[in-house]
């Protein structure tokens, strides 16, 4: 707040203020406003900060980042009111998301996309869609659907609005992992795209097609997000939306690695960090470190993989994430799994289960309960495992998560297969077989033949055995991994 005595107000009124105040406020997550107080008049005249550096500063005085201070100006009609307030305080949240969208400060890996919001005029919608928007930001899924859903029903709203609604409820479902509610709200905003205006739907078909991609590549069908993300490349890259971009160019990366194409895995991940960096999107970089953690966790590159979800969980605290948090701790329980310090895997597993428990992440549940079971398998104690499975088994059939559901099964067949039990354990891997062939996921099933083998081997079965190993060798010639 700056104050003065007196000022001829004729124009409007000028305000000296440093550039590196104004590069902070342009960071704010929340709207900031500016007030200067003229004695003389009793009056306090206001600014939103950010929508000024946007719409003015930027365009007016492209070089001012370099400058050690800038005159901004105050309109003489910026007199502050409550409804001037309240303008900044709705109007002004909803820009700064969609900026997030554009300038790379979005926590997320799915995108929301808000045209149909700011466009506008019906008041109380803004108003709910702040809160709902909010509570997303805050990690309360649940409740921010619950919010979005009453938007849909207590709101009469324009197709470009309703496309809005309809994209973020599916990204709140999509952060509590259930991918399958997440998949149908994005169809139902291609479905509802049909009814409005050709300009004002572009930009939203391009983020929906990317959460699409995302979603395929978490319900286990690697070849259908490549199918939906790769035409999006050529289309981003000379777009505004950098952070899409890099999502798009991750996600492949994610589908790749699903595939078992490990080098074109990184490739695309490297790619994406770039994109991401090059957009000051941190967060981002924080995703791409994860995922090729990942990756070097399937090389059995295990110290390497260590360091790089090391960093990724200090950018993850740094930022507040969270959700990013617990992933990042997750992966270096599996990483303290495979160097066989049991006892400090469970206990980063844990608290990677804790977190996503109080977050309603069901998916991310059931990955650490599996983990967590492979864990007590790997110690011994048998029936511990069972219990975990058989939890983590359910939870993924719930949310509708093949792969998910394919893994576990893949664990209990190992558990058989401890226990003396190769019969039992032919039988998991099987029906893990089948579904990692439904979904094209060559490196799962290579994992899982090679079980077959072991099984196999147990019963002298020493054919059958040989009869993987052609499908093996075939599917490693295929990769490129021969």
């Amino acid at each position: 707040m700056k104050a003065t005595e007196h000022l001829n107000i004729a124009n409007d009124l000028p305000l000296r203020i440093r550039s590196d105040h104004l590069k902070f406020l342009e960071t704010c997550r929340l709207p900031v406003v500016v007030l200067y107080w003229i004695k003389s008049l009793n009056s306090c005249f206001c600014m939103f900060a950010q929508g000024y550096i946007w719409d003015t500063l930027n365009k007016e005085n492209s070089e001012w980042r370099t400058q050690k201070s800038v005159t901004i100006h105050f309109p003489t009609d910026s007199k502050l009111t409550v409804d001037k307030l309240m303008a900044i305080a709705v109007d002004g949240y909803l820009r700064i998301v969609q900026n997030q969208m554009k300038s790379g400060l979005s926590e997320k890996e799915a995108y929301y996309w808000l045209d149909g919001i700011p466009k506008s005029d019906n008041r109380e919608l803004k108003e709910m869609a702040y809160d709902a928007l909010k509570l997303i930001q805050e990690e309360h899924f649940s409740e921010a659907i619950d919010a979005l859903s009453h938007i849909l029903r207590v709101c009469t709203i324009s197709p470009t609005e309703k496309m809005s609604i309809l994209m973020n409820t599916g990204v709140a479902y999509y952060l509590l992992g259930d991918y399958a509610d997440a998949l149908e709200l994005f169809n139902a905003v291609i479905e509802v795209s049909e009814s409005a205006n050709a300009e004002d739907k572009q930009e939203g078909l391009l983020i929906v097609h990317c959460n699409i991609g995302l979603v395929y590549s978490f319900l286990g069908y690697p070849d259908k997000a490549i199918a939906e993300l790769t035409p999006l490349i050529s289309r981003l890259q000379n777009s505004e939306y950098k952070v899409v971009e890099g999502s798009v160019l991750n996600t492949i990366g994610l589908a790749y690695k699903n595939k078992g194409m490990l080098n074109e895995s990184i490739k695309y991940l490297n790619s994406a960090a770039t994109s991401f960096q090059n957009a000051n999107y941190i967060s981002g970089v924080a995703t791409s470190l994860n995922n090729k953690g990942l990756v070097y966790l399937l090389r059995r590159e295990y110290d390497e993989a260590e360091d790089i979800f090391i960093k990724a969980m200090n950018i993850y605290e740094k930022l507040g994430s969270t959700l990013g948090v617990a992933n990042a701790v997750g992966n270096l329980g599996l990483v303290y799994r495979h160097k066989h310090d049991y006892d400090k895997a469970l206990e980063y597993i844990n608290k990677s289960l804790e977190i996503h428990k109080k977050l309603n992440s069901k998916q991310y549940e059931a990955n650490e309960l599996g983990s967590i079971g492979l864990v007590h398998l790997e110690k011994g104690d048998f029936a511990l495992a069972l219990d975990y499975f058989n939890q983590a088994l359910k939870l993924h059939r719930e949310i509708g998560d093949r792969n998910g559901v394919a893994n576990s099964l893949n664990n209990l067949g190992y558990l058989q297969m401890k226990k003396w039990d190769p019969s039992g354990a032919i039988e998991y891997y099987y029906k893990a077989l089948a579904i990692y062939q439904g979904s094209g996921s060559k490196l799962a099933q290579i994992n899982t033949l090679n079980n077959l083998i072991d099984a196999y081997r147990c019963r002298d079965e020493f054919d059958k055995a040989r009869l993987c190993y052609e499908r093996i060798t075939k599917l490693c010639t295929e990769l490129g991994i021969m």
